[in-house]
């Protein structure tokens, strides 16, 4: 498996990857997942309440398919007030790449919102929302 990050803890929201291996999932889905990271890296608004890093995960053959559909939160620091939310990439063919993974995205994103409300920790991430909504579209 390998992992891309482009996370930066001074950010409100940043994404990472992690790929079960180099193949046609892989060659497919990075050149978007690579697009998209730099566009939020971009569009980074100042730091919120918490920090939320995105984890896409794409199957391949070392890992296999992945374990869960759509987005799921993941590890909660408290500490470092950062949130691990992982997106599981759906397997090809895809028409749209760029919609399934900004769809992801924003699930991901309310994922967060509901922890950090269920938690209460904040009542919503609007930095987080900033950073969406400033998003190119394409």
């Amino acid at each position: 498996m390998t992992a891309f990050d482009a996370s930066d803890e001074s950010s409100s929201l940043s994404l990472g990857v992690v790929s079960g291996g180099l193949g046609e999932t892989h060659d497919f889905w990075m050149p978007h997942l690579r697009r998209l990271m730099k566009q939020v890296m971009e569009a980074r608004s100042a730091l919120g309440p918490l920090s939320v890093n995105v984890v896409f995960h794409l199957e391949g053959p070392l890992s296999g398919p992945v374990e869960f559909e759509g987005v799921r939160t993941g590890r909660l620091s408290r500490k470092h007030m950062m949130l691990m939310v992982q997106a599981a990439v759906p397997p090809l063919p895809v028409s749209d790449p760029r919609t399934v993974l900004v769809g992801l995205l924003e699930d991901a994103v309310d994922a967060a919102e509901e922890l950090v409300k269920r938690r209460s920790i904040a009542v919503a991430l609007p930095e987080v929302r900033a950073v969406l909504a400033a998003l190119p579209p394409e």
